[in-house]
């Protein structure tokens, strides 16, 4: 904390490159902060009581056989719908990529003590396999309660496509979105789902749909350049479709 210029009040690795925060969870009385973490990509792992002092954990999950780790998201399994947790009763579960060379597919890995430690199912990975996209990345899972099934948002390059799953393992694919793309040809990343009360409407609710984008991977000779930026969408989700509101 003392190392110049590390900031004080910002979280930083203990070395190396550090990007995308992933799993972003609270289990067991800790908030969990994984991490895109050296080249190539691992992903550090920290956790916390109240989201200012981090302890630095071991690197959570490393490359194996089927790539780098990329962007992903954590569940806590609390009713042990994947069946990996038939000792501890609940587990956390993290979806992320997986990527080498030019191929992402969607992958999971299991952890039984809190995030100290991770297991990887035996041949189930990669549980989504890339549809044929170019980019298919960032998973996003959730539990859906009003439909009794897990939801994920994956991006596929210049759309969000759904799918889901009773156990975590198993995904069917469900609905697309390319609603309201801030412009042609941008790819989009790093997607979120959750849902929000509307102030001073009790009792009512609605979806938010957030995603990251990057410019075109090519521009036309004559075409503004593109800045990076976030987008979001409101609307229902009925834990396999997104319909926005405004489009």
């Amino acid at each position: 904390m003392q190392e110049t210029p590390r900031p004080l009040y910002h979280f930083t690795s203990p070395d190396d490159w550090i990007n995308d925060p992933n799993g972003l969870v609270y289990h067991d009385g800790e908030y969990h902060l994984f991490y895109q973490y050296r080249t190539p990509r691992h992903w550090g792992h920290a956790v916390s009581l109240d989201l200012v002092r981090w302890e630095h954990l071991p690197v959570a999950i490393a490359p194996d056989a089927l790539g780098d780790i990329w962007s992903g998201s954590v569940v806590v399994d609390a009713d042990n719908t994947s069946g990996y947790f038939p000792d501890t009763r609940d587990g956390m579960v993290a979806t992320f990529t997986h990527h080498k060379g030019s191929l992402q597919d969607q992958s999971i890995n299991c952890s039984t003590d809190r995030g100290r430690s991770w297991t990887w199912p035996v041949g189930v990975n990669p549980v989504v396999p890339n549809p044929g996209r170019a980019d298919f990345r960032d998973p996003k899972v959730l539990w859906h309660a009003p439909s009794g099934q897990w939801a994920m948002v994956v991006t596929g390059g210049d759309r969000l496509l759904f799918y889901t799953s009773p156990d975590l393992t198993h995904w069917t694919p469900a609905g697309t979105f390319k609603g309201g793309q801030p412009m042609p040809g941008a790819i989009w990343e790093c997607p979120d789902l959750f849902r929000v009360p509307i102030e001073g409407r009790p009792g009512e609710s609605r979806w938010v749909l957030q995603v990251s984008y990057l410019g075109p991977h090519t521009l036309a000779k004559d075409a503004e350049p593109i800045s990076p930026g976030t987008v979001y969408f409101v609307g229902e989700f009925d834990g396999s479709n997104f319909v926005c509101d405004h489009i």
